[in-house]
């Protein structure tokens, strides 16, 4: 089988193959199970931030799903690499957010219920990308979905999926971003969206992006005031060693005008 394998899960497995008619990378899902839903989802979501799509076909009793190869990292390869509270992670998760609210204006009732950080690509300026759509589905319609703890929410694991499920996921992303700690983050954002039950859960993603988007601009004064305050140790730093120094010299002075007096004095007798 030609292409390098870059991910598996379930009865799907996903490869990488150069493509002589793009003169590219394009990326190959094959699984024995129909792709058909998927394809559907990725045709209609086309002109949001989703691979493209170049077509579906069965072979040998495999389906097979050919879309565009995107370039970067997922975000959950960021996360790992970065550390906790970086604004930038922030900034990724705000561009989510951003996409879904574009993607609902269309497709109001559009439920990922898959959407981790391994489903997201990121690119080198932030730009992101959904991928996997085999488990999208719309709320309020009973569907088999395959959910990953602990970005999921309980009612996608009972086959009822809700608009606000995809909120509980990105809220389960922002918090493992923060490290997950207890903080006022978790209090004042992410608690009121991971809510068990539905009716109860915050599930306005303008609201959350809001929030976001306040915590990201106090981890930026935060900085400065950091940055700032190195600067200010440095100078006082400087202005200490410089007033030891001057007084160190004014000492000396004194101390050679001393032993010059003496030395006439004893000259003079």
């Amino acid at each position: 089988m030609n292409g390098k394998l870059i991910g598996e899960g379930g009865s799907s497995k996903v490869y990488r193959i150069w493509s002589k008619e793009k003169n590219d990378f394009v990326v190959e899902k094959r699984s024995r199970y129909p792709l058909v839903w998927e394809s559907v989802w990725l045709r209609k979501l086309q002109g949001f931030s989703v691979p493209k799509f170049y077509g579906i076909r069965k072979e040998k009793g495999c389906w097979i799903l050919m879309m565009e190869y995107v370039y970067g990292k997922t975000l959950e390869e960021l996360i790992a690499e970065q550390p906790a509270e970086n604004k930038r992670l922030f900034e990724i998760v705000e561009n989510v957010i951003i996409e879904l609210i574009r993607i609902r204006r269309i497709y109001p009732d559009l439920v990922f219920c898959d959407l981790k950080p391994s489903n997201i690509i990121v690119n080198r300026d932030r730009q992101i990308t959904f991928i996997d759509f085999d488990s999208v589905s719309r709320a309020g319609v009973k569907k088999i979905c395959k959910g990953t703890r602990p970005y999921a929410a309980p009612e996608i694991f009972q086959g009822i999926p809700d608009r606000k499920s995809d909120i509980y996921s990105i809220a389960q992303i922002v918090w493992q971003i923060n490290a997950w700690k207890l903080d006022g983050l978790f209090f004042g954002v992410i608690a009121p969206c991971i809510r068990k039950e539905v009716p109860k859960r915050q599930g306005n993603p303008e609201w959350l992006l809001k929030k976001i988007k306040i915590h990201r601009i106090k981890l930026q004064i935060l900085h400065l005031l950091e940055v700032i305050g190195k600067k200010i140790r440095f100078l006082l730093l400087v202005f200490a060693v410089l007033f030891i120094v001057i007084w160190l010299l004014e000492k000396n002075h004194d101390i050679i005008k001393f032993t010059r007096a003496v030395r006439d004095c004893i000259i003079v007798v």
